[in-house]
């Protein structure tokens, strides 16, 4: 239905994204994960303020 309204998306091809379904638990501690490394990178680059 959305590609009635928006159109196919240009600049990417589908082929690249991984649609493999996965349980609720999965994608939690995924998510987790990708959260706890971008929180600790933005730590080391974060500078005190004085």
């Amino acid at each position: 239905e959305a590609t009635e309204f928006f159109g196919r998306p240009r600049g990417f091809n589908a082929d690249r994204f991984d649609f493999t379904p996965h349980s609720v638990t999965w994608a939690q501690n995924a998510f987790l994960e990708r959260y706890a490394a971008i929180e600790k990178l933005r730590r080391q680059t974060v500078q005190p303020a004085d």
